[in-house]
């Protein structure tokens, strides 16, 4: 089944958790802090693989998950950093957050995305030594990953694209010239989804997508439409394929014309062979009335008889080895993250001395903290008021006894 849309919920693992121990050996005399740091939560991926043309396999993945890092051991050993999950997906897609942001674009086989990335470790005893507390009695926890609800959107990746109306015999032409096998008959709607061949002339090779027919106001969704429509943004090449069969062979060629400019008016620019398709019904007057109307460059071509299929492939090898690559949608090396971004540290009043605060920073330090080991909680006291939220919640009314939200954490103020 061709699917070229999903959503899914990725997670990065959460980071071990720093260890909290002391040297203690025979003959050792202040042994000092001996907890090692957690490791780094593993990573999700996304690899371009050349052999994947569908979006299917996301139906059974709609959770993605990395390995958490494992927690820190005594004398001073790091756990191990959670394995990167890897998922394989075609050379196409588009990978949106929630928003519409563009995380990135693949287009390469064998090109790795970032997606979300895995928690930091927490840090062990040993690290958290200072020169004012060498023998600290805490350790912190493991960031917990990055988490998005992402789109992923697929594009045919093809240097050159067979378009026109339904039933004009687009899936013969390319069954033809290229190693692509669709399904063939006289109804409409024959394709219903994209289907890619490669074409391989003397020492060259190209793309050739089939792609479902249009008709009118496809780019208001009728019909296939923008499922349709949004397949051409990666083809280098058009070929508008006209049947011989119909007489209105100038308003076909428009109408398709006129979606192309609805859609996308960059679409247009785009270099076109304009071919007529079962050429063996046509009569040398019905040649000169086609000439007439598009000119000489038109390509009489026949599935049946073979006429000038050659002449076809030839001319579309020309373009392919000749016109410039297509931009892509982004810089495919360049990673969104969330640092670019980072919430502020802000106090919100919810209530009558009830008061929230929010912020990435005083999150990630509230979920690294262990509150059962009251030196650890005196840090994270000493840790808000470093951070200005004791001024801030001043600021906005707040009094001594009044109640305080930090995520999942409740507690009351102190003046």
């Amino acid at each position: 089944m061709f699917v070229d849309e999903i959503k899914i919920e990725v997670t990065g693992g959460k980071g071990g958790n720093g260890m909290c121990a002391y040297r203690r050996e025979k003959y050792v005399e202040f042994g000092g802090p001996w907890g090692g740091s957690g490791g780094k939560g593993g990573d999700v991926i996304f690899l371009g693989d050349s052999g994947m043309t569908t979006l299917y396999p996301f139906r059974y993945m709609r959770h993605i998950k990395a390995s958490h890092g494992s927690d820190g051991q005594s004398k001073g050993m790091t756990g191990a950093q959670g394995e990167p999950t890897i998922i394989k997906v075609p050379l196409g897609t588009i990978v949106k957050k929630a928003d519409g942001q563009i995380i990135g674009d693949i287009t390469e086989n064998g090109q790795e995305l970032l997606i979300v990335k895995g928690g930091k470790g927490g840090r062990g005893n040993i690290s958290l030594a200072t020169g004012t507390n060498p023998t600290p009695n805490y350790a912190e926890k493991g960031d917990i990953g990055e988490h998005h609800i992402i789109k992923l959107e697929l594009q045919v990746l093809a240097d050159v694209g067979f378009i026109g109306f339904p039933s004009v015999g687009k899936s013969s032409i390319v069954s033809v010239i290229s190693n692509a096998r669709s399904k063939i008959a006289d109804y409409p709607f024959t394709t219903t989804s994209p289907i890619l061949g490669m074409v391989q002339y003397d020492d060259v090779n190209f793309a050739v997508a089939d792609l479902p027919g249009l008709i009118e106001e496809a780019h208001l969704g009728v019909g296939l439409g923008i499922q349709f429509l949004k397949h051409l943004s990666r083809c280098r090449v058009f070929v508008h394929v006209l049947d011989a069969t119909r007489e209105s062979y100038k308003y076909d060629y428009e109408a398709i014309l006129k979606e192309l400019r609805l859609y996308d008016p960059n679409l247009i620019d785009r270099k076109e062979v304009l071919v007529v398709n079962k050429s063996e019904l046509l009569d040398e007057e019905d040649r000169k009335k086609i000439n007439h109307i598009f000119g000489d460059d038109v390509i009489f071509i026949s599935t049946f008889t073979k006429e000038n299929i050659d002449v076809l492939i030839q001319q579309l090898v020309a373009l392919v080895t000749t016109l410039p690559p297509l931009t892509t949608l982004v810089d495919a090396h360049v990673t969104y993250t969330l640092d670019d971004e980072e919430v502020p540290t802000e106090v919100n009043i919810i209530g009558d001395q009830v008061f929230e605060v929010v912020g990435d920073q005083v999150t990630k330090l509230y979920q690294r903290t262990d509150l059962t080991q009251d030196e650890s909680a005196k840090r994270f006291a000493r840790q808000l008021k470093a951070l200005g939220v004791d001024d801030l919640l001043r600021k906005k009314g707040a009094k001594n006894g009044a109640t305080v939200y930090i995520d999942t954490l409740t507690f009351e103020f102190k003046d």
